[in-house]
């Protein structure tokens, strides 16, 4: 961290765990732990974060592998190998002559989330009090979702 090895000071960590919990819905949903409206409402939350966080693709991408990297902490001859698969899969990604994100413009409107999320938590008795700290632009959205939910149900 000192050495800013890999511009990691200058990293926002932010992309790992929007990434993450992206995956982590669509594995909810294929898991039936979710409804499809359930994890479409949770991705739209997550992707609009991404938009006002991110100035675009590549800038997430490139954020996504620093913040991978330092939670990997692993170095030399391994490391370096991992970094050119890293960078070949985001080449890969960005390519506007076929990779996946070329076909999905940044500036796509996302929907409203209407956090149905909370909605299911409360429902499943998971969610019985509202978080009292929240670390991250988008736990302060959910949390005061889930405060305002459960203070129309009491």
């Amino acid at each position: 961290m000192s050495a800013n090895t890999r511009g990691i000071r200058d990293t926002r960590f932010e992309a790992w765990d929007l990434v993450r919990a992206a995956m982590l819905c669509r594995a909810g949903y294929s898991l039936g732990w979710l409804t499809e409206a359930e994890a479409v409402d949770t991705l739209n939350l997550v992707s609009a974060q991404l938009q006002r966080t991110y100035s675009g693709w590549e800038q997430l991408g490139e954020h996504f592998l620093r913040a991978r990297r330092y939670w990997s902490s692993s170095s030399g001859p391994e490391a370096r190998r991992g970094d050119a698969h890293d960078a070949s899969r985001q080449s890969a990604l960005v390519d506007p002559h076929g990779g996946p994100w070329s076909h999905m413009p940044w500036s796509q409107p996302i929907p409203d989330s209407r956090i149905l999320l909370v909605d299911a938590l409360i429902s499943e008795d998971l969610l019985v009090q509202a978080p009292s700290v929240s670390p991250t632009a988008l736990a302060r959205l959910i949390d005061g979702a889930a405060a305002s939910r459960l203070e129309d149900r009491a």
